[in-house]
C-alpha cells in the first residue's frame, strides 16, 4: 500500500496547516524566554519541509518581538511596529537604498490614491542618479547597451519608468 496516497497526503497538509497556525498563535502570545525557547525548541525538531521552516523562522522572530515586548521595558507603539517590520524587511533582505511598502488592499479606499502614483522622492532621485552613476563609472564595456542607456537617463536625471519626481 502507497503511504502518499492522496488522502494521507491532504491530511498531513492539514495538520501541518493546524501546526503552523498553532506557532504564529503561541508567538503572538509569548511572554518570557522560557515561553520563546519552548516554542523554538518545538520548531527546531518539527519535520519540516521547504515552507514550514520559514513559517517556522517568522514565527520565532514573531515571538522574540512580542516577548521583548511584553518586558518591563516593552510597550512598542504602532509606529514603532511598522518601523521594526521595515528594519526586519531591510536587514533579513540586505535591502540597500530607499524603498517602500504597498499595500494594494488600500486601493480598495479613495482616500488612499495619493499612495498609488507612479512617484518617487527627490531624495530617492538623488539617490538613483548616485547609484547609476556609480555603475556607469564601474563598467567594463560588457554591460548590455540597453541597461548602460537606462543608467545614463536616470544619472541625467531622468526618472525611470515614466514616473515623476514629488514629495511624499
Amino acid at each position: 500500500m502507497n503511504d502518499q496516497s492522496p488522502d494521507k497526503e491532504d491530511d498531513k497538509q492539514i495538520t501541518d496547516k493546524v501546526t503552523i497556525e498553532g506557532w504564529y498563535t503561541r508567538a503572538r502570545e509569548i511572554k518570557s524566554i522560557k515561553e520563546l525557547n519552548a516554542l523554538m525548541k518545538e520548531m527546531m525538531e518539527y519535520d519540516h519541509d521547504y515552507g514550514s521552516i520559514t513559517d517556522a523562522a517568522v514565527a520565532s522572530a514573531l515571538g522574540a518581538v512580542w516577548c521583548l515586548n511584553a518586558s518591563p521595558n516593552g510597550g512598542i507603539t504602532g509606529f514603532q511596529a511598522g518601523w521594526i517590520g521595515m528594519q526586519f524587511m531591510s536587514k533579513w533582505m540586505s535591502i540597500e537604498g530607499p524603498w517602500r511598502r504597498v499595500e494594494y488592499q488600500n486601493m480598495l479606499f479613495n482616500q488612499y490614491e495619493d499612495k498609488f502614483q507612479k512617484t518617487i522622492t527627490p531624495d530617492t532621485m538623488k539617490w538613483l542618479q548616485d547609484e547609476a552613476k556609480k555603475k556607469l563609472a564601474a563598467d567594463d564595456g560588457e554591460t548590455r547597451a540597453d541597461l548602460v542607456k537606462h543608467w545614463t537617463s536616470i544619472a541625467e536625471g531622468v526618472p525611470p519608468f515614466g514616473y515623476t519626481i514629488k514629495e511624499d
